[in-house]
């Protein structure tokens, strides 16, 4: 079942993407270091609502819901993003 707060920690940190490490070199990055802080594609997002959300994560204010219920761990990596992308600048 899709979980609408758990989008980013389900990419980084599923144990289903377990296959992406292997043979990966020590010094690629890993947890919220794993994925480019300037991202042009994402995968698994299918859906409209989907992509919504991490639209509102990514681009929307950090008071909407979306960006409220991420965890820790996913707020800073969209942190991240949002300081690459200038949004919050």
């Amino acid at each position: 079942m899709f979980n609408r707060h758990s989008i980013i920690s389900y990419l980084i940190y599923s144990p289903h993407f377990r296959w992406f490490w292997r043979g990966k070199p020590g010094n690629v990055g890993q947890g919220e270091e794993c994925c480019a802080h300037r991202p042009f594609g994402l995968h698994k997002y299918k859906l409209p609502s989907q992509i919504r959300q991490v639209q509102q994560q990514f681009f929307g204010s950090k008071e909407n819901e979306e960006y409220k219920h991420l965890s820790t761990k996913s707020k800073i990596y969209v942190d991240k993003v949002r300081k690459a992308m200038e949004v919050d600048a």
